[in-house]
């Protein structure tokens, strides 16, 4: 009887969604990581100090770019 079978899958719709969508996500990521390695080369060649400025004049750069619209 197929239906008690142990080594059936038991949900073979939702596992290759899973598998393709792990797959797509595997592939984001290595897309991801090759473009952060290739600024993280450019900017080697660069000569810059981080500084930071706390204050209230500093805004959340989401802020800048949302606004309402009705």
């Amino acid at each position: 009887m197929a239906f008690l079978d142990p080594n059936r899958p038991k949900y073979p719709a939702q596992k290759q969604a899973l598998s393709a969508l792990l797959q797509k996500i595997d592939i984001m990521m290595t897309d991801t990581e090759k473009r952060i390695e290739k600024w993280v080369m450019e900017m080697q060649d660069v000569d810059y100090d981080l500084l930071y400025e706390p204050g209230k004049d500093n805004v959340d750069p989401r802020q800048k770019t949302t606004t309402l619209r009705r």
